[in-house]
């Protein structure tokens, strides 16, 4: 409860400070389905190619992989050759014992996060974007991608803070 209070307390002062700023652009897209998923997660990779990024941000819950099992290794692969590092927050609801696909390596880092905070979904940024990826169980999959610089700040804010109280694997 703590932490859930420490991290809104975080990001609500900048969420408010973004809304009463009425000259950033704030571009959305969003997609349905399995494909949609595919098609963010390859414009992803093909977009910190073209920025040179070499950072990727997200908080996942491994339930994910069940909708994607086969494209996700063929994914890392790429991004490995790309040399994007990913700083990545496992929910703990999921299961204790991570997935070998969600293992620390020399490309990426992984922390558990606390098991008061949950998350049904997944949330990724790179560069000026986020992705957000929706796959309850009783609705449609569905991903949207925001492209703004201030809510990518807002968002790398709110993981830093969620990293700075998870564990390491």
């Amino acid at each position: 409860q703590e932490a859930k209070i420490e991290l809104i307390s975080t990001v609500m002062p900048q969420l408010l400070a973004l809304s009463k700023q009425s000259t950033a652009q704030v571009v959305t897209r969003q997609y349905e389905g399995i494909d949609g998923f595919r098609v963010v997660y390859e414009d992803m990779l093909d977009i910190m190619e073209r920025a040179h990024e070499t950072r990727l941000y997200a908080v996942s819950n491994p339930n994910m992989l069940t909708y994607v099992p086969r494209f996700f290794p063929k994914w890392l692969e790429r991004r490995m050759q790309l040399g994007i590092y990913t700083h990545l927050i496992a929910t703990s609801q999921s299961s204790e014992e991570l997935p070998q696909i969600y293992a620390s390596n020399e490309l990426r880092e992984t922390r558990l996060a606390p098991k008061s905070i949950t998350f049904n979904s997944t949330v990724d940024i790179y560069g000026d974007n986020v992705a957000l990826f929706s796959f309850e169980s009783d609705e449609p999959a569905t991903t949207i991608v925001i492209e703004s610089k201030a809510v990518a700040a807002i968002f790398r804010q709110f993981f830093e803070t969620l990293w700075s109280v998870s564990r390491k694997t």
